[in-house]
């Protein structure tokens, strides 16, 4: 009776222990702060929408922050734990701008930032883009860089810039904007993943996890310490 017992016990602590685990593992993805999408930024100003692991998707029928306004912006980013990889990606419809005096249109920008074990990746792809002395392709190599005008530059556009951070993360900005002399600094579609939380266990949605996993770890001490105190006095007895 003693043995199964103290195998019962065990297999609580074990589960209770398997439970907090779990939990730890749900609460690290969820407070993963690299992994995000955005649409717009003007002069670094949080950036709208938002996604992250909290908000995966967001979507607004257009943005307005002077001298931006777009129309259709939707962002996005999913996190796999289990396979160790993520992604995030910002799509920017009818984006326009007058800045230093001078018009700026792009029909669609989009940034994409992917992540596993093997290190980040990022692209960008744009439509239409009509910009004075500027000639870009759809899929621009990164960190592809204008200023203009080409004789006396007032602005420097950056198309599909991509910048490796010191945490291991991946920032990709479709466009960014910003005038030569500091004072304007717009950023469309940006996309930020890395490194990947490799977590091999199933994270539990909910908190009731974390307090049936404390109860069973717990009931399961207070039992063994109980029976051992149990087993001392017999044998002194």
């Amino acid at each position: 009776m003693t043995v199964s017992i103290k195998r019962g016990l065990a297999v609580a602590a074990m589960t209770g222990l398997s439970l907090l685990t779990a939990v730890t593992s749900s609460e690290a993805a969820k407070n993963n702060t690299t992994l995000h999408a955005y649409g717009i930024s003007v002069g670094g100003s949080p950036g709208t929408p938002l996604a992250n692991v909290n908000n995966p998707h967001a979507s607004v029928a257009s943005v307005n922050i002077p001298p931006v306004t777009t129309g259709v912006v939707t962002v996005s980013v999913t996190q796999t734990p289990a396979a160790g990889t993520e992604s995030a990606t910002a799509q920017t419809a009818g984006f326009g701008a007058t800045v230093a005096g001078i018009a700026l249109a792009i029909g669609a920008a989009e940034a994409t930032c992917n992540a596993s074990a093997a290190g980040n990746t990022g692209s960008t792809t744009l439509a239409n883009v009509n910009i004075p002395g500027i000639s870009v392709g759809s899929n621009p190599a990164a960190n592809t860089t204008f200023n203009i005008p080409a004789g006396l530059p007032v602005l420097t556009v950056v198309f599909n810039q991509q910048i490796p951070n010191a945490n291991g993360s991946l920032t990709v900005n479709a466009v960014h904007i910003t005038t030569i002399v500091p004072g304007t600094d717009i950023i469309v579609s940006q996309a930020q993943c890395g490194p990947p939380d490799a977590s091999p266990v199933i994270p539990l949605a909910s908190g009731a996890g974390l307090y049936l996993g404390l109860g069973l770890a717990a009931a399961a001490g207070y039992g063994l310490v109980r029976m051992r105190r149990r087993n001392v006095g017999t044998a002194a007895i």
